[in-house]
Parts: C-alpha cells; sequence; structure tokens
C-alpha cells in the first residue's frame, strides 16, 4: 500500500514554511520515480551576483523538467467525413507528440544538468572568500602604505639622528 504524501510531510502547523513544504514535496517525488532532483540555491549573502540572479536560477530549479506536449484538436462538424476526418487527424496528431515529446524528454534531462551544473557554480561562488580577502589585502596595503610615508623622510630634509646600533 502506498503511502499518502500529506502524511510524510513535517511542518509547524503554526507557521508553515511553504518553501520547505514544496522542497519536502520534491524530494519525495524525486525518490518514488527515481529521479535526481535539482536542488534549488537558498538565499545567499553573496556580494558577487544581483538578487535577480538568484531568483531566475530558483525558477530554472522549478521549470526545468515542465516541457511535455499534450494533445489539442478542435473538432469538426462536417457529418461523416467529419468523424473519419478527426479520427486521422487524431491519429497524426499522436503520432507527431510521440516524437515531439521525445524530443521533449532529451531536452529536459539535457536542462537538468545545466541546472544542476549552475547551482554547482552559483554555490561556489559564494562560498569562496576570494573578495573579502581582496577587500582585507587592500586594507593591509593601505595601512603599510601609510606607515611607509610616515617613515619616509621628504626631499631636501635632514635625516634625524638615529641612535647607532639599530
Amino acid at each position: 500500500m502506498e503511502t499518502n504524501i500529506v502524511d510524510l510531510i513535517q511542518y509547524d502547523e503554526t507557521q508553515p514554511d511553504i518553501e520547505d513544504i514544496m522542497r519536502q514535496i520534491r524530494q519525495h517525488l524525486a525518490q518514488k520515480h527515481g529521479a535526481r532532483i535539482s536542488v534549488p540555491i537558498e538565499s545567499s549573502e553573496s556580494r558577487l551576483f544581483e538578487s535577480e540572479v538568484y531568483g531566475e536560477l530558483f525558477e530554472a530549479n522549478q521549470v526545468f523538467d515542465k516541457t511535455f506536449v499534450t494533445s489539442h484538436l478542435t473538432t469538426v462538424r462536417i457529418p461523416f467525413l467529419g468523424s473519419l476526418w478527426q479520427r486521422l487527424r487524431s491519429q497524426f496528431h499522436s503520432l507527431t507528440i510521440f516524437y515531439v515529446n521525445r524530443a521533449a524528454d532529451a531536452q529536459m534531462k539535457f536542462n537538468a544538468h545545466v541546472v544542476r551544473i549552475l547551482n554547482g557554480i552559483i554555490q561556489g561562488l559564494d562560498r569562496d572568500k576570494t573578495p573579502e580577502r581582496i577587500e582585507a589585502l587592500a586594507h593591509r596595503v593601505e595601512n603599510l602604505e601609510r606607515r611607509l610615508q610616515a617613515l619616509e623622510v621628504p626631499p631636501g630634509a635632514l635625516p634625524s639622528e638615529s641612535p647607532k646600533g639599530s
């Protein structure tokens, strides 16, 4: 007997977190269907990208696998020939949709790989401490330049006597 997904979801009844519930549903469905899911990037403290980049990447994580085409035929209102024409159109339409959905399936697999790669790149860049290190090094260089300027003797001025032996 299959477990009801509603019974599996854990949430705080006083303040349910919709994003957390959706994450649990996606995880359950991926496990049920044996698929790998692409985990959307959570909010970031990064200074490298604008918030729109994270929003677009989140949307890409939501829709990368939603490409199937369904059949949509309008009815033909010609008495005898209309039903024959409708059956013939339906057969051709089904055949076309079969091949379109095969191509869409390949595209969705490609999209899943691209979205996972983008998630990895963005997460890697967010974890990178290079900007903070550059900022710290810039402050250090500024401090060293100030100290150097304080120690430099202006041209034409006599250096002060320093104690011998130092």
